[in-house]
C-alpha cells in the first residue's frame, strides 16, 4: 500500500530518482493497492507550488539567494574601499573589480548550472492533467488498484473517532489535529481505517510505504529514521484483521528493491530520498519560515527604534512603536515569504505571507510578557483574524457565499489558503524587550470561536 507522498514525491524528485521509483512501482504492480483517502490526498495537493512546480521554485529560490549574496559582497567591498580611504586608489580599485568579475562571472555560472538542471528534473506537461506523463504512469500502474471511499455515515462516524484518538494521542494522526482542520486532520485515521476494513477482506498481511514521517506512525531509532511502526498500530491490526503490518519509506523501498525484486536501483536514489525524509522530520518550509520570526522581528525593531530615536518627542511613542513594527515586519515577511517561493495574500488593506498553504498572521498583543497569558482574547476579538477565518472557511468548505466576503476571498482561493498561523508578540520600545510565539487556529469545541489557539515555541528577546 503507498501513502500519497509517496506518489507526490514523483513531482519532487530528481529524474534518476522519479524513474527508479517507477520501476520499482512497476514491478509491484500486481501486489499494489491505494486506499481512496490517499487519491483525495493526492488531488488535494498535486497543484501545490511545492509539488508541481518543486524544482523551478527551487531553482528560483537558490538564483535569488545568489543574487543576494552577489549584491552583499559588492555592497561589502564598496564600504571597505570608502572606510578605508582607497577610493582614489586606482590599483586596488583595478584588482577588486578584476577579482567581482570573476566572481560575479562564476555565480552566473552558478545560476546556469541550476536551471538546466531544474529544466532537466522538472515534469513537463503537468499544468493540464491529460498531458502529465507522471498521472498517465500512475493510471497504468494503479488502475483498478484503487479502493471505495467510506459510505457517507461510516465517513461522518470516522471523524468524530479521530477526535476522539486525537484527545487520547492514539495513532495515527493525532498530531495533524495540532495544526489542521477537523476534517482534514482526520486523513490519516481515515487511510488507516481503510487499510483495516482492505486487510480484513483480504486476509493478508499488510505492507506500509509512507514518508510521512512523524511520531504518531513510526517509532524512531535514536531519533533519526523510523524503525519500526508504532506497537498500538500493529497490535491494532492484528486484533481486527488477524495479520501484520509492517512499514517502509520511500528510501527503503528502493532499497529493499534491490536485493527483494531483483531490480537494478542507483544508490544515489536511495540517498536521495532519504536525506529527503531526514529533512522533513524538522525542516519543512513553514518551520523554517515561522522560527526566521524572530530574527527579522529584532531586525524590524532595531529600525523603528534607531527612526524613532531621531523623531521629535511624541507622547504616544509606544503607539507609533506598535504600529510601525507591525507594519516593517509584514513587508519583511512578505520579502521572505517570496524568497522561500511562498506567496502573498491581502487581508484588509495589507499582504500577508503563505507558506504550504498557511497564512502567517503576526499579531501585537501589548509591551509586557504578561500580555501574553490573554493572547487568545487578543486574537479572538482580531478584526483581521475572524476575517480570515472567513476566508479560509470559504476554501475549506466550498462556502458558496463567499462573494459577500469581498474581493479579496479570490486571491485566498487561488493560492489554496487552509490553514491559519498566528504569531503574537509584545515589545515594548523602551526596555526593547520582546517575546515571541506561533501557533496554528485549529477547530474546537471548547470555546465560541470556531478555531482555537494551540501554542507553538517561545523566545525572548534582548534588543540593543
Amino acid at each position: 500500500m503507498l501513502d500519497a507522498n509517496v506518489l507526490l514525491n514523483l513531482y519532487r524528485s530528481n529524474e534518476r530518482t522519479r524513474e527508479d521509483t517507477f520501476s520499482v512501482l512497476q514491478r509491484l504492480r500486481e501486489r499494489l493497492w491505494i486506499p481512496h483517502q490517499v487519491l483525495v490526498e493526492f488531488w488535494r495537493n498535486r497543484d501545490l507550488p511545492s509539488v508541481r512546480g518543486h524544482h523551478r521554485t527551487k531553482a528560483r529560490d537558490v538564483s535569488a539567494s545568489l543574487d543576494k549574496a552577489s549584491r552583499s559582497i559588492g555592497d561589502a567591498l564598496d564600504r571597505w574601499v570608502s572606510d578605508v580611504h582607497l577610493s582614489s586608489d586606482e590599483e586596488v580599485r583595478r584588482q577588486i573589480d578584476a577579482t567581482k568579475r570573476s566572481l560575479y562571472g562564476n555565480l552566473e555560472k552558478l545560476k546556469s548550472l541550476i536551471q538546466e538542471q531544474a529544466k532537466k528534473d522538472a515534469v513537463e506537461g503537468t499544468a493540464v492533467t491529460h498531458t502529465d506523463p507522471i498521472l498517465a504512469k500512475l493510471e497504468q500502474i494503479l488502475q483498478g488498484k484503487i479502493g471505495e471511499p467510506l459510505p457517507a455515515e461510516d465517513f461522518a462516524s470516522a471523524l468524530q473517532e479521530a477526535e476522539r484518538r486525537a484527545e487520547g494521542e492514539i495513532p495515527p494522526g493525532y498530531m495533524d489535529f495540532q495544526n489542521k482542520g477537523a476534517e482534514q486532520a482526520a486523513g490519516d485515521y481515515i487511510l488507516w481505517k481503510q487499510v483495516i476494513q482492505e486487510a480484513q477482506k483480504r486476509g493478508q498481511d499488510v505492507l506500509l510505504v509512507t514518508g510521512d514521517i512523524k511520531e504518531d506512525w513510526w517509532v524512531r531509532r535514536d531519533g533519526e529514521l523510523p524503525a519500526r511502526p508504532r506497537k498500538e498500530l500493529e497490535l491494532e491490526l492484528r486484533q481486527l484483521a488477524q495479520v501484520r503490518l509492517y512499514m517502509l519509506t520511500p528510501s527503503q523501498l528502493l532499497a529493499e528493491a534491490v536485493e527483494a525484486l531483483g531490480l537494478k536501483v542507483d544508490q544515489r536514489s536511495v540517498n536521495d530520498l532519504a536525506i529527503s525524509e531526514r529533512e522533513m522530520i524538522h525542516n519543512s518550509p513553514l518551520q523554517r519560515f515561522l522560527h526566521e520570526i524572530p530574527n527579522i522581528l529584532r531586525r524590524v525593531h532595531g529600525r523603528v527604534k534607531s527612526g524613532l530615536e531621531t523623531a521629535p518627542n511624541d507622547a504616544n511613542m509606544q503607539g507609533l512603536h506598535s504600529s510601525m513594527l507591525e507594519a516593517l515586519l509584514l513587508e519583511e515577511l512578505a520579502a521572505e515569504a517570496t524568497h522561500q517561493a511562498g506567496a502573498l495574500v491581502p487581508l484588509r488593506g495589507r499582504d500577508y505571507p503563505v507558506i504550504e498553504g498557511t497564512v502567517v498572521i503576526p499579531l501585537w498583543c501589548g509591551r509586557s510578557k504578561a500580555a501574553l497569558h490573554d493572547s487568545f482574547s487578543r486574537i479572538s476579538s482580531s478584526a483581521k483574524i475572524n476575517r480570515a477565518i472567513g476566508y479560509v472557511k470559504a476554501y475549506t468548505n466550498a462556502d458558496k457565499e463567499s462573494a459577500t466576503l469581498g474581493p479579496d476571498v479570490d486571491a485566498w482561493l487561488r493560492q489554496g489558503v487552509e490553514y491559519i498561523a498566528v504569531v503574537p508578540f509584545v515589545s515594548d520600545f523602551e526596555t526593547g524587550y520582546m517575546e515571541v510565539l506561533w501557533g496554528p487556529l485549529r477547530e474546537g469545541n471548547r470555546r465560541p470561536m470556531e478555531w482555537e489557539y494551540a501554542g507553538g515555541f517561545s523566545e525572548q528577546l534582548l534588543v540593543d
